[in-house]
Formats: C-alpha cells, structure tokens, sequence
C-alpha cells in the first residue's frame, strides 16, 4: 500500500481549504453602465441561490406607491453606503454585491470580495450611454435636446459620459465614505428600504413593507417627497436626471476627478480584480466567470440592449477627445488581460 508524502497531503488540504474559502466568499460587481453588466448579472440570478444576491425591491415585491418605488430604485442602485444599514446576519445572506457604484465600495463590504471588473471600449460606451440618457423609454424624444445638446448638460455621476470608468474604478475609499443621506426622514426610509430589500419570508416582507409605509406616510416623509417630486418635474414630466440629485445627497454624485492619481488607482483596481473582461470578448469573459465561480452559463444572452443611434463625427470626435483616461485605461485593462492569459497557457495560474 502507498501512503501519500505529507507535502502531497498538506497541498491536498490547502488546496480544499482555499477552493472552499473562495466558493464562499463574496462576490462584488461595481457595474459600469451600457458594458453588458446587466447580461452578466442576469447569470449570476440563475447560478446563486435564492435571497443571497443583492437585489433592489423593485426586483421582488410589485410597487405599492409608484413615486415611492422609484426613490428605493435609485437609491439602492446608486448609494454603497446603504450596505451599512445591514445587520450582520443579513449582510451573511448575500453572497453577491453590486451596483453603479465606485468599486472603492467594496471596503465598505467589511471583508475579502471577488471583485469582477467588466469595460468597454471607451467611446463606444460613451455614445451608448449618452443615447441613452437622451432617449429614456417612455419619454417623447421630441421634447428632450438631441444628444450633441445633451451632452453640453451636466450629467450626474451615473449618466457621465466622460472618463467614467476611471471615476468608477479609481475613486478612493474616502470619497465613498464621505455619501451620506440627505436628510433623517431620508435616512429613516432609506434604512426601512434595505429591511424591505433583504426580507426573504413572506411575514418578514410584510412587516418591512409595513415599516416603510408607516415612514413614508409620515407629514416629515411626504413633505421631503413633494420636495423631491417638485425639483424634479419638468412641464410636468418627472426627469430623471433631476429627480437622482433631488433625491441624494450632492457627495454621492461627485466622482473623484479623472486625472493621473484615479488612473493609476483604477488600474491598480484591474490589478487586484479577481476578473478582468471586455465587453468586446464578452464570450472570454463569461468563460473566466463559469471556470473561476464554477456558474452552468449555457450560452451569452442580452439584456438591456441599449438603441443604436448614429452619432455626428463631430460628436464622436468630442467624445473622444474628452475620454483620454478612459481610452488609457482601457489599454491597460487589454494589456492586463493578456498578461493573465499567457500566464495560465505557461500554468502559472
């Protein structure tokens, strides 16, 4: 009979411990707008198991009060610190984490994430994202500026087309950090917002449902809603764009600035990510995603396909023009993922 040495034995178990630990660890997203990240979280609801990915409510529960709903969408969406509003044994039910927020937002996590990192060819993602600031599904586009007036308006943090992925990437923890709700009321729906998020049961929904129409039903809440509802209604028509800065605080709306300190900080981020991919070989990508998470991916699917609309040369010469981060970025994210690669083909990895 032959017994194994007890350098194959040991190796045998820190080799199961660490498969293990990072079976189990979580999983951070900082999902970068029109770069197939909704297709990507799309297989990560079929591989993870129900109640541990981090969902907005409007996921789970039909919207009691239209306007309502559409605060806990955004601000859920937009604003990492809401993660601060769970107690520790519901921050243990998810095992995935994500949203339009800085991928400085993983500190906030109190723990070791696998952080994916998904980009796209700057301007590219540029003009998608502008067109679909212009074009937003239900609106007239004859009553919004078309896209070269558009993109002289300012922007909030979500909808910026200039150099956002290093913004994304590359702003620090500190910034994160200084997001902060907009008021107590605010706090105080917000907080029943996230105990309405991560209630699993359906007695548990309807408790938290019922915290949060108490709250909102409150003079304090509805006063700081018609405030918000009133800031943010054109000739009648509710804009988004107004709607997100009236209903957060201006701290999370502000990005560190694109310059060398956040591009040398977002490629540190490429560096540390435990994925790296592009939208442009999103097959390669999703290959990593099922080898690295052991996820069943039958086959790339779409979602959230944003409108094709031709752009003016001069436009996309702006664009470009004002995306010098990004586009540097973006190199150094090819570069990264080639110096992965061959390091797996000589079995480095």
């Amino acid at each position: 009979m032959r017994i194994p040495c007890a350098s194959h034995v040991l190796h045998h178990v820190l080799h199961h411990m660490l498969h293990h630990m990072l079976h189990h660890m979580d999983i951070f997203f900082p999902h970068i707008m029109k770069t197939a990240g909704s297709s990507f979280l799309s297989h990560a609801r079929d591989n993870l198991p129900d109640g541990v990915y981090q969902r907005s409510p409007w996921c789970l529960h039909e919207p009691v009060e239209p306007f309502r709903d559409n605060i806990t969408k955004l601000l859920l969406k937009l604003d990492p610190t809401t993660v601060l509003l769970l107690t520790p044994d519901e921050r243990d039910r998810f095992r995935l984490f994500q949203g339009h927020v800085p991928a400085a937002s993983a500190a906030l996590l109190d723990g070791p994430v696998r952080t994916v990192v998904l980009l796209r060819e700057p301007v590219a993602r540029a003009m998608s994202h502008l067109v679909q600031e212009t074009y937003r599904p239900g609106v007239d586009p004859d009553t919004v500026p078309p896209p070269p007036e558009r993109y002289e308006l300012p922007f909030p943090f979500i909808g910026d087309p200039t150099n956002h992925q290093v913004k994304m990437l590359g702003t620090s923890e500190a910034s994160v950090r200084s997001s902060t709700p907009r008021s107590e009321v605010g706090d105080r729906l917000r907080a029943a917002t996230v105990r309405l998020a991560v209630a699993l049961g359906e007695e548990d929904q309807a408790a938290a449902l019922a915290d949060l129409e108490a709250i909102a039903a409150t003079p304090e809440a509805r006063r700081e809603q018609a405030a918000i509802a009133e800031a943010a209604t054109v000739d009648g028509v509710v804009d988004v764009d107004r709607l997100v800065e009236s209903m957060v605080d201006p701290a999370l709306l502000r990005a560190d600035p694109a310059d060398d300190t956040s591009l040398a900080a977002a490629c540190e981020c490429l560096r540390e990510a435990e994925i790296v991919g592009t939208t442009e070989d999103y097959p390669a990508f999703l290959t990593e995603v099922r080898d690295r998470f052991q996820w069943r991916i039958p086959r790339p699917r779409k979602v959230n396909v944003g409108l094709r609309v031709e752009l003016d040369a001069a436009l996309q010469r702006r664009i470009r023009a004002d995306n010098e981060f990004d586009i540097e970025l973006y190199q150094r994210a090819l570069e990264e993922i080639d110096r992965r690669r061959r390091r797996t083909v000589l079995g480095g990895d």
